[in-house]
């Protein structure tokens, strides 16, 4: 998972998390760490520094208590087309922020069967929304360093189950 990929950062001294750790601060603003942090708590032991600059210790509480409630009920979804748009672009910008030609990025996804309507619109948007090279300041002939794989078991998956039209779209894409 995302989260225990950053906590990794932080365990690690090595001369590469801390690149790695600077990049991700250096490219995400603190608003983005702060709204990440709910789902991947782990950013904020990692950028404890820059959520205290918009976020008062009690509130760094209840929020890490707000985040654990909704991943118990699963609730990652939000009520706003536009909340949504932004969590796209910081995971995206993200991604972006971990994954480089000296450090390619593999996201294995398995049992994508399961995986809900926001959750398939997450992954469509890291894979299909290319606009957003240009919007981290990316030249247009440097690729992507990431993969993204997934699986899910076939004889689960009907011509009517919420995957097939992802897939759909993801085989027209090319």
């Amino acid at each position: 998972s995302f989260d225990e990929l950053l906590a990794s950062l932080g365990e690690g001294g090595d001369e590469e998390n801390l690149d790695i750790l600077e990049n991700l601060e250096a490219v995400m603003s603190t608003s983005a760490i702060a709204t990440l942090s709910e789902w991947l708590p782990s950013l904020r032991d990692l950028f404890p520094h820059l959520l205290r600059r918009v976020i008062s210790d009690e509130d760094l509480v209840s929020l890490a208590d707000d985040s654990q409630r909704r991943r118990r009920n699963n609730d990652m979804t939000s009520s706003s087309e536009s909340a949504q748009s932004r969590l796209h672009y910081i995971f995206r910008k993200l991604v972006s922020a971990l994954s480089s030609p000296e450090r390619p990025l593999l996201i294995f996804l398995d049992d994508l069967q399961w995986a809900d309507n926001s959750c398939l619109d997450l992954i469509s948007s890291l894979l299909m929304d290319f606009n957003h090279i240009n919007q981290f300041g990316i030249a247009d002939d440097t690729p992507q360093c990431f993969l993204v794989m997934g699986l899910y078991r076939d004889n689960e998956v009907d011509s009517t189950h919420r995957l097939s039209s992802y897939l759909e779209t993801f085989e027209r894409s090319n």
